[in-house]
């Protein structure tokens, strides 16, 4: 039998599954299926497979992966359903770069990648194509340990779900091939420390989202609407006031995804798209950061409404990140505009 499992502790398998068949393993999206590669057997994946019968909240994941062409091969763990779960990945295609290691939340059937960029949620590393590499993830309560063979990790210290039991599978966009999971207790990685996400100043904790209410961004400042707005609605409205003593020069920064409207008391300040348009460098990658733009506009003492509209075209996740700047801005609480 290609399955073994047993109730234990350490370093000793919970579940251990040679990949050489379909048996113990369930398609929940796209294709999979038992291949030969130079006479050893292994998965051929482009979607989702899961552990039917296994829930966890910590684990250990370790599995071999081929990249036989750019993919994102990885491992989803803590799914509560198709729509809702953590994920990591390798990226082949940016090998070297900042972020051939990815975290990847899925919220409301989207991956969020372009919301979670930087240090906090990416990494560095060598991932081959056209060679096998091992793969493992520890997670431990709001913590995650992501690492390619011996290569430095990628320590997330923040999960973006709630700690909840869930079930473990393997995952990639694009072909890849996987062989040898197994799924074990969580090592220590306490000795380990990643970077914290965190907000710059000056960054808008709250806004109103229309038919929501008033929501909250995520620890590095973004606002997930992902998080808030389920599909088919792909536009949102969120207004926020603000009051200045003095007549100044507001300073926004402020970065988003994917199609944006900005406007200061009905007046357009701002309108632009900013999405994906490949691996030609970082700006290319759509990430959402406050330094991608930066807006000028002059208010005089009072009290002052600021409005986003925005529109998502594609499902790397859409939200926005607004610094406020310039003499002192006093937020006020986030209340319905009308």
């Amino acid at each position: 039998m290609p399955i073994n499992r047993s109730l234990s502790v350490g370093d000793h398998p919970l579940f251990v599954h040679r990949l050489n068949t379909l048996n113990g393993l369930v398609i929940a999206a796209g294709t999979a299926r038992p291949i030969d590669v130079s006479g050893r057997s292994a998965l051929e994946l482009d979607g989702l497979v899961l552990i039917p019968d296994l829930e966890l909240e910590d684990a250990g994941i370790e599995v071999e992966v081929f990249a036989p062409a750019p993919c994102y091969p990885g491992v989803a763990f803590r799914v509560a359903d198709l729509r809702t779960f953590e994920l990591a990945y390798a990226v082949p295609a940016v090998s070297g770069q900042s972020d051939a290691i990815q975290y990847d939340p899925v919220f409301n059937g989207s991956n969020t990648w372009q919301l979670h960029s930087g240090p906090a949620y990416q990494q560095q590393a060598t991932v081959p194509t056209g060679e096998w590499f091992a793969l493992r993830v520890e997670v431990g309560g709001e913590r995650a340990c992501i690492q390619i063979g011996d290569q430095p990790p990628l320590v997330v210290e923040h999960l973006s779900h709630q700690n909840a039991a869930g079930r473990i599978g393997l995952w990639t966009y694009r072909p890849a091939r996987f062989r040898n999971l197994r799924v074990t207790a969580p090592r220590r990685f306490d000795a380990t420390s990643g970077e914290r996400p965190h907000a710059p100043e000056g960054t808008i904790g709250e806004w109103w989202l229309d038919g929501v209410g008033a929501v909250s961004v995520e620890p590095n400042g973004v606002l997930n609407l992902n998080r808030w707005v389920r599909s088919p609605i792909t536009e949102a409205r969120l207004t926020r006031w603000f009051r200045v003593d003095e007549e100044t020069d507001l300073e926004i920064a402020l970065g988003f995804s994917d199609e944006l409207a900005l406007s200061v008391d009905d007046s357009a300040v701002f309108q632009g798209i900013h999405t994906f348009s490949g691996f030609q460098n970082e700006d290319s990658r759509g990430w959402v950061r406050p330094e991608n733009c930066r807006v000028i506009h002059h208010v005089r003492p009072g009290r002052h409404r600021i409005e986003a509209i925005l529109r998502v075209t594609e499902p790397f996740g859409w939200g926005m990140i607004m610094a406020l700047g310039g003499d002192p801005v006093a937020l006020l609480p986030p209340v319905d505009p009308s």
